[in-house]
């Protein structure tokens, strides 16, 4: 993950996966909510990926196994709506010693776009949750990629 990672800086859905891991899922914490209450983030995200992995396994056929991996492209659509939020973010980029703010460097245009893809859900963990509860609620999978073999 790591060096798909340094390119242009990291893409998720919804921050919970990303492409070219097929079927691994992580809790965050870039591109996902949070919240000083750790647990409630971590019974979340756990929802979520339940949700996933008894979606795509409906086939109970005993033959078939799934594959689970976001698009490219839901990832990118996904890291515009985080960075749409991360002007909410921007009192705490002068907050020291910080790895969101790299300790207070200056960073070009580039760098700073970048540096913003790896920050949390910027509306709070309400609206987090919510806007994932809709995805789901929406039942399409949206964005994901499920094969079987």
């Amino acid at each position: 993950m790591e060096k798909e990672w340094h390119g242009e800086g990291i893409a998720s859905l919804h921050g919970v996966m990303t492409s070219g891991f097929p079927n691994l899922f992580f809790p965050g914490p870039y591109q996902a909510g949070a919240t000083s209450n750790q647990v409630y983030v971590l019974d979340q995200l756990a929802y979520y990926v339940a949700y996933i992995i008894s979606e795509a396994d409906r086939d109970k056929s005993a033959t078939k196994r799934f594959i689970v991996e976001p698009s490219c492209a839901a990832e990118e659509e996904w890291t515009l709506q985080v960075l749409m939020r991360a002007q909410d973010l921007a009192g705490v980029a002068s907050c020291t010693p910080w790895y969101w703010n790299r300790e207070v460097a200056q960073l070009d245009e580039k760098e700073a776009f970048k540096a913003a893809r790896f920050c949390i859900w910027g509306q709070g963990i309400k609206s987090y949750v919510e806007t994932i509860e809709g995805w789901r609620h929406e039942g399409r999978m949206a964005g994901l990629d499920i094969r079987y073999r």
